[in-house]
């Protein structure tokens, strides 16, 4: 095959090489020009006629490699893909699946992208939060149990105290018999003086004829002095506050104003400053009486003074004589009774101090076999309690620097996913859809049907490998806009379709459910009859969970983005759209 391709671009080559001597010859200055022209643009067309040529070269060789390595596989294996589309290796086939396509369909594979542009894919995409797979944080494995010996007891008896002399009850103190304490005196000084003042009524504040504002309307507080006038208003009328209370607070301070000047104001403030001169003159005088009233309560001089001090002299005289017949007895009896109680007979204390000393010796000796066992005993406890097994601490080790490296690996990807900039739906579909295009095998043509309204779905149609940049043109050139007619798209994605493929495909891109009085679970139902080789895989981009029934009827798989474990949509479509699916259980998978 490779030698008549390149036959054919000798021949080409010697036509034009004959072509060219016959103008050179013939032709004038005007006419090489001419010619010169038009031999580059045939050069060119050349160049791209070679190019084409050596791709059909290349499928060709690529076909014929896919083809041998299929046929030297041996029996019951063939040459499969994995699920992103890579050659992988030779595998076979699962006990109760579906055999793979006969090495004659290989080039027949069909995938069709139905594409949500309705306006809800505008929207703002939320990236998927991974799932922390670090587990918890590793625990120190834990200690040897080790038992604490029990410290001795030394097998020592206390002797018994002697016992103490009886020496009867301690005597009682005597109680000097002095009479009551003396009463102190009482300086006779009269009643208390009390404050009287003959000033008149208190004068009327002319201005107290000035309606003064509700409290509650204006919300202000009003100091007001022991005349009853108004000698500070505090805040100001609020903003908001209502027009009424505004206008009375105004009206308030002109009559205020107004009466400042009056001379019934005038004559207020004389008769005022009067009354309060005779209130400080009856001031005056009652002080001066409280003055004189203090004095005499405090005056501690006179006879009856001086015999209050005698008295209460004597009195505590009196109480404090310790002398007489009855003390020297009461001291007598109480020598007596401490000579008793403070009495340790030298016969009877005397051992016991001895067998007392012996018995401390005795509870606080450590010496002996039974104590040189147990700090034995403590020595073996205490390297118990100091042991590491190597293996469990460096098992420990090795899972906690794990833990360490996952979690730090799991923050940087939480850190990257919110330094990741804002994207709407739409954006983060096409990346995912056109990464998908450049991962699907060259021997798989790609459809693409989009929708953005009732009314408004294009079908493009298929494109094989050659023109997959199109493909990915078109993608980007999809706008949102409008609702989501799921059901009607799914039935125009099929019918393009061939229903004798062994591979056939459909993946759903949606952010939201049918809007357009279609019944997509229906059309799922009736694909599922009419073209069972079709599978239908539904990638939600909302929890959308209605649309979990197109995968069930056709046996495809549904796909919320949020519930993928932080799987991102671009690596959700592409496993998505991989060439064999469940219906070919190849082992391996």
């Amino acid at each position: 095959m490779k030698k008549l391709f390149l036959g054919l671009v000798a021949a080409a080559s010697l036509v034009v090489s004959d072509g060219f001597a016959m103008e050179t010859v013939a032709g004038s200055l005007q006419q090489k020009a001419s010619f010169k022209y038009t031999f580059l643009q045939f050069d060119r067309l050349l160049d791209e006629f070679n190019a084409a040529l050596d791709d059909a070269e290349n499928r060709i060789v690529a076909i014929e490699d896919d083809h041998a390595r299929m046929t030297g596989c041996g029996p019951g294996l063939f040459w499969g893909y994995n699920r992103l589309g890579q050659v992988d290796e030779c595998r076979g086939i699962a006990r109760d699946c579906v055999p793979p396509p006969a090495i004659s369909d290989m080039e027949r594979r069909e995938v069709v992208f139905i594409f949500d542009a309705s306006g809800s894919m505008e929207q703002n995409y939320v990236y998927p939060t991974p799932v922390n797979t670090c587990g918890d944080e590793p625990t120190e494995p834990l200690p040897p149990v080790c038992d604490r010996p029990t410290q001795p007891v030394n097998d020592c008896t206390a002797p018994v105290e002697p016992a103490l002399p009886e020496c009867g009850d301690h005597p009682s103190r005597p109680y000097n018999s002095c009479g009551p304490h003396p009463d102190e005196p009482v300086n006779n000084c009269g009643a208390e003086p009390e404050f009287v003042a003959s000033c008149g009524p208190a004068p009327v504040d002319p201005r107290a004829n000035c309606p003064i504002p509700e409290r509650q309307l204006v919300e202000k507080e009003f100091v007001i002095d022991e005349w009853e006038n108004i000698t500070e208003i505090r805040m100001v009328p609020e903003e908001d506050a209502a027009y009424q209370a505004r206008q009375e607070f105004q009206d308030f301070l002109a009559c205020q104003a107004e009466q400042d000047s009056s001379p019934e104001y005038l004559a207020y403030l004389e008769e005022r400053d009067a009354v309060t001169a005779c209130y400080d003159a009856a001031q005056d005088v009652f002080d001066a009486a409280w003055d004189v009233y203090d004095t005499c309560m405090a005056d501690e001089t006179g006879p009856e003074w001086d015999t209050y001090r005698v008295l209460d002299a004597d009195y505590h005289t009196c109480r404090d004589d310790r002398s007489g017949p009855e003390w020297d007895a009461y001291r007598t009896l109480d020598d007596t009774y401490h000579a008793c109680s403070d009495y340790r007979d030298p016969a009877l204390w005397d051992p016991y101090n001895v067998a007392y000393d012996e018995y401390r010796s005795c509870v606080e000796s450590e010496t002996g076999p039974v104590w040189d066992q147990y700090e034995a005993d403590i020595e073996t406890y205490n390297e118990c309690l100091d042991y590491r097994d190597p293996v469990l601490w460096e098992d420990y080790n090795n899972r906690v620097e794990a833990y360490l490296t996952c979690d730090l690996t799991y923050q940087t990807v939480l850190n990257d996913i919110a330094d990741l900039p804002d994207v709407t739906r739409l954006v983060e579909a096409k990346s995912a859809v056109k990464n998908s295009i450049d991962t699907t095998p060259d021997n798989v043509d790609i459809g693409l049907v989009s929708f953005s309204g009732c009314e408004t779905i294009r079908n493009d149609g298929f494109f094989i490998n050659a023109d997959r940049e199109l493909l990915k043109a078109n993608v980007d050139a999809i706008t949102a806009y409008g609702q989501t007619p799921i059901a009607e798209s799914m039935s125009i994605a099929a019918a393009a379709m061939d229903s004798n493929m062994d591979a056939s495909f459909m993946v759903l891109v949606t952010d939201g459910e049918e809007t357009c009085a279609g019944d997509p679970c229906a059309i799922a139902a009736g694909l599922s009859t009419q073209q069972p080789n079709l599978i239908v895989n539904v990638i939600d981009m909302a929890d959308n969970q209605s649309l979990s029934c197109i995968a069930d009827y056709t046996g495809g798989i549904y796909s919320q983005i949020g519930d993928e474990n932080g799987t991102s949509l671009s690596e959700t479509v592409v496993r998505m759209t991989r060439p064999d699916l469940p219906e070919y259980c190849y082992v391996g998978y």
